[in-house]
Parts: C-alpha cells; structure tokens; sequence
C-alpha cells in the first residue's frame, strides 16, 4: 500500500484564525528564501513494502480491518520549544550534485561580511521524558531523517492527546493542531470571539519559560475516512504569530489511525515503514 498526502497550514478549518504579530523585527541576516511554500507528504509503505519497521504482531485481514488493535487511550506528550544552532548544509557541500558549492549557491550558505552563513538560531519543538523537560527522549533511529521536524505526535480515532508544552524560546509561542478536535482554551491560536474569557487566551501564547497543556479530542471525523488507507496525515504548529513561528521551525506532524489499527506506541498496525517530508522555503528575515 502506497500513499501520498499533501496538506497546507491554512486549511478551511483555520480560516477563522487572525494572526496576530508580535511586536518588533523577527528578521536578521540575508534571507534564504522569500516566498511560502509549505507542504507535508507522507508515504506508507505496507506490509511487503519497502524498509523494515515496526512488526506488531498484528495486521489488516483480509477485509481490511485491523486486529489486535488497542483500545482508544490517553497518549501525552511533553514538548519544549527549544533553541537550536540548525544548519543547513552541515556536510559544506552541495551534496545533491556532489560538489562543492559554487558561487550563486554561496550567496546562502557562505559566511562572510554581511552573510550569516549556513547555520541559525532556530526554535524547534523536541519530545521530552517527562514534565521536568531535563531529559531530552530520543528520537528513532528510523525518524533520524526527520531532521527539524518536531516529534511525530501519533494517536487512533477515540484516543485523547495530552502535550504538555514548555516554551524555552525567546519569544511566545503555542502549539495548534489541526483535524482533532479542541476547546477555544486548547487550540494555540489567538483571535477574538463573543464570550472569550481569560482562560481562553492562556493557550494562545505561551510566554517564554511557561508551560501549558493542551487537550485535543481525536474524533471519527479527525481519522481516515471510508475509502483511506488505515491513517492519515496532519500536522501541528505554533500559531501565535503563524509565519514567523513556522519559519523559525515550530511545526511538526501528527498522523492520526483508524480506530482499533494502532499499536500501543501509536503506530499503524499495517504500516512498516513511513516517510514523512515537509515542503517548505524558509525566509530567515521571517524567522528569529
């Protein structure tokens, strides 16, 4: 089984948000990239498929039905917004074509007066152990490639995800998902609506050095549907100010599992292996 998806940040379910930005210049340096561009594809790879993975122990039959399958649940997450030194070419070489860099490519990745170089500050959401976010949990060798994508945040329909978030960034931030379903008080986007208390506003921009947890709801409606392979693509992100957070790195995915055909850890039972990319042009006088 193969399947690709493709998914926007702005989908129809987010058309009432207004972005609100934060005071002063985000900016610096000479800027990689000058237009939005942003996508996910994801690719399953099904039993038989290419790769090794995760063997559950359990498979689709033949009606294509999960079994052992377990029951919906309560998955946490502990995620910081953590600053990171990226840099985009660490290898100094261009390493598509395999060779060095030349000139016109030297303009973005080569250091010099008034040029920043291959490597920024960037603010990128880690997984945690636990609530004390002193231990950093180790990512999979097999979602290494998965480079300044935040952790996969993996759940079925029926479950309820908990990520408990500590902003160890400069500036505020949050974490907003899309197709799980969530109070005004957990959905990390700031906008005004009738009624808004304060407690709905604590969500929308965590201060730097603060935590919040936010709860969604992972509905029938947020998992594939009829005619879907057994999951499907989403994606989080930082939503207090949506362009400058996501160019600075805050986003991650999320793919959510038919009910009953997740394993315990939240993988897909029929699934050996995934690839997940994003797709997307960063513009540094956007970012930190």
């Amino acid at each position: 089984m193969m399947s690709t998806t493709d998914l926007c940040p702005d989908d129809r379910n987010d058309a009432e948000h207004a972005n609100t930005a934060k005071a002063g210049l985000r900016g610096r340096g000479i800027a990689i990239v000058s237009t939005v561009l942003l996508a996910l594809g994801w690719v399953l790879l099904g039993p038989g498929g290419a790769g090794g993975g995760h063997d559950h122990g359990a498979v689709a039959n033949a009606a294509g039905l999960c079994v052992g399958g377990v029951k919906p649940m309560t998955r946490t997450y502990y995620i910081a917004a953590d600053l990171v030194q990226w840099n985009y070419a660490p290898d100094g070489t261009n390493v598509a074509q395999g060779r060095a860099f030349n000139d016109e490519e030297n303009v973005f990745v080569g250091s010099g007066p008034g040029r920043i170089g291959s490597t920024y500050t960037k603010a990128l959401y880690r997984e945690y152990t636990d609530a004390t976010f002193t231990t950093l949990k180790p990512r999979p060798v097999e979602d290494a490639y998965l480079g300044i994508l935040g952790p996969t945040i993996r759940a079925q329909v029926g479950d309820t995800i908990k990520v408990v978030f500590k902003n160890n960034s400069s500036f505020p931030a949050s974490v907003h998902p899309h197709d799980v379903v969530y109070t005004h008080a957990n959905e990390g986007a700031p906008y005004e609506f009738p009624g808004q208390t304060a407690a709905d506003r604590l969500d929308d921009a965590v201060a730097p050095g603060s935590s919040y947890t936010y709860t969604w709801t992972v509905a029938t409606r947020s998992g594939p549907g009829a005619g879907d392979p057994s999951s499907k693509l989403s994606m989080y992100h930082s939503h207090t100010d949506e362009v400058g957070d996501t160019y600075a790195g805050l986003i991650g995915p999320m793919i959510i599992t038919r009910a009953g055909c997740a394993a315990a850890d939240g993988h897909p039972l029929d699934v050996d292996r995934e690839i997940i990319n994003l797709y997307q042009v960063w513009n540094e006088n956007k970012s930190l």
